[in-house]
């Protein structure tokens, strides 16, 4: 795509002033490209140049793109266009701790969302919400107690800018947030995760894990598998529309 709308989750550090976290955006492109990387909401701008069939990296300062902050509205969304079709990704460095997820161009972006989060006993299950269009209603309905006082499947609502985010965090470690609602009036792009877990459960070290969701209207009825190379088994999560 062209045009992408990004965020990242927070990691297990506790604070933004992490010598050692890096958030990364990692571009591609068959054809020479100027990207541009903005928010919207603080008027931070950089453009990067990316030459055909090689792959460019940017590091976004801490307080343009890290929704460090649960249960409040942070000016931590960025809009990413590019002069020709890129692929994008979003990285999350931190001390030991590591992920990256695909970002969805806009047009891939959608009104519904229902989450899907690796759901374990460590640290707290979390979303964040990217607002595209300015004046974005946005109903959330968390499928278990979250850090500021929500509570399981009761809705509630709040209103976003265009580059505005919300981060939404499990009160409850041993919740399962899989099965979280999220419905808006505009496109929104929806990022969910875990700071740090264990995979599968009682494996040491934690890790971020991180991922864009793809909204209900992308969702299909037929999928093929295949087994990842060298372990015993893989975990699918379903998660019905209906």
């Amino acid at each position: 795509g062209t045009e992408f709308w990004a965020t990242f989750l927070k990691n297990h550090t506790n604070h933004t002033g992490s010598t050692n976290m890096t958030l990364t955006l990692i571009v591609s492109s068959r054809e020479n490209a100027i990207v541009t990387i903005q928010n919207p909401q603080t008027g931070w701008q950089q453009s990067i140049s990316v030459s055909a069939n090689q792959v460019a990296e940017y590091v976004i300062p801490h307080n343009q793109g890290y929704t460090d902050a649960a249960g409040n509205i942070q000016k931590r969304g960025l809009k990413i266009t590019s002069t020709a079709p890129i692929s994008l990704y979003a990285s999350n460095y931190d001390d030991a701790s590591y992920d990256a997820s695909i970002v969805l161009p806009t047009t891939a972006l959608g009104l519904d969302y229902i989450l899907q989060i690796y759901e374990n006993e460590l640290a707290a299950k979390e979303l964040a919400i990217v607002a595209t269009t300015n004046n974005t209603t946005i109903t959330i309905t968390p499928h278990a107690r979250t850090t500021d006082g929500h509570i399981k499947n009761i809705p509630y609502s709040i209103t976003l800018n265009a580059g505005e985010t919300y981060q939404v965090m499990s009160e409850d470690e041993g919740s399962d947030f899989s099965g979280s609602r999220v419905e808006a009036n505009y496109p929104i792009a929806v990022f969910s995760g875990h700071q740090c877990i264990n995979v599968p459960t009682g494996n040491q070290w934690c890790d971020h894990v991180v991922e864009q969701q793809m909204p209900t209207h992308m969702w299909g009825k037929r999928f093929a598998l295949t087994k990842t190379n060298g372990m015993n088994g893989d975990r699918v999560m379903l998660v019905a529309k209906e």
